[in-house]
């Protein structure tokens, strides 16, 4: 998977927890230190510039905390 795809499966995670308040919290832990309250294009840009095995980390622990 490439990093853009892993940063939009990010993307798609948080506006949707944006919508689910009992998950918001166990997904902004699984951001581990990135601003939430960023726009979508903010948001992009900044995990953009993380490395891969961060953002595979991230995802994995994003769509753990909504399962």
């Amino acid at each position: 998977m490439k990093k853009n795809e892993i940063v939009e499966n990010i993307i798609i995670i948080l506006n949707w927890g944006q919508e689910n308040k009992e998950y918001k919290s166990k997904i902004f832990d699984a951001l581990d230190g990135v601003n939430w309250y960023l726009s979508n294009e903010l948001m992009t840009r900044v995990l953009m510039r993380l490395s891969k095995a961060r953002l595979e980390k991230i995802q994995h622990d994003a769509i753990e905390a909504i399962y």
